[in-house]
């Protein structure tokens, strides 16, 4: 089975990052991970859960597992995919521009939640293919075959640390609410 490629915008590699397993997830999801400059350069930190005074903090984002792996290579802006940045640029701030116009340019799956970017790249670019987190955390959740606690310890993490909220009309929303409740009862309080 060939590996399956995708362009990530930033606040979706933030929440692939979030969950502490991103190369277990892209290994065995088989993915092919892409991203633009302007992505690189805004995925720069992860937030802590609120500790006993209800205070978060900054951590950095380490991308470097990802791109040792292979799993991850980063498109700096070429003239090859310049027009259909400045298109989506139009409408989108720079980064999630960038992250639509070269899923566009590589005819490749966009890994987004922001129904702007979905919207103005299936406007743009007939056929875009958009895949959600709570489309990779399912698939993921079940491919690698996680226990209970791992998927609750899963769904904490993406909350947390990635500031993870379902969108409201997702079908699997209450999937992942359903995880993030009992992740919370179970979550040790500092």
């Amino acid at each position: 089975m060939p590996q399956r490629r995708l362009v990530v915008d930033t606040s979706s590699l933030i929440n692939l990052l979030a969950t502490g397993g991103e190369l277990e997830i892209a290994l065995g999801l088989d993915w092919s991970l892409t991203i633009s400059g302007h992505t690189r350069k805004e995925t720069l930190f992860l937030s802590t859960p609120p500790d006993e005074d209800r205070r978060r903090s900054r951590v950095p984002a380490d991308l470097t597992p990802l791109i040792a792996s292979g799993r991850l290579t980063i498109h700096e802006l070429s003239d090859e995919w310049l027009d259909a940045f400045v298109s989506c640029a139009e409408h989108l701030p720079d980064e999630d521009a960038s992250a639509v116009a070269l899923a566009s340019h590589l005819r490749v799956a966009l890994a987004t939640d922001d129904p702007k970017e979905m919207k103005i790249g299936k406007q743009l670019f007939s056929g875009l293919k958009v895949v959600t987190t709570l489309d990779w955390l399912h698939e993921a959740a079940s491919v690698l075959k996680w226990t209970d606690e791992t998927s609750l310890v899963v769904a904490s993490n993406l909350r947390w640390r990635g500031n993870f909220l379902p969108p409201r009309k997702h079908q699997r929303r209450e999937w992942y609410l359903n995880l993030l409740t009992r992740a919370e009862k179970n979550r040790p309080r500092e």
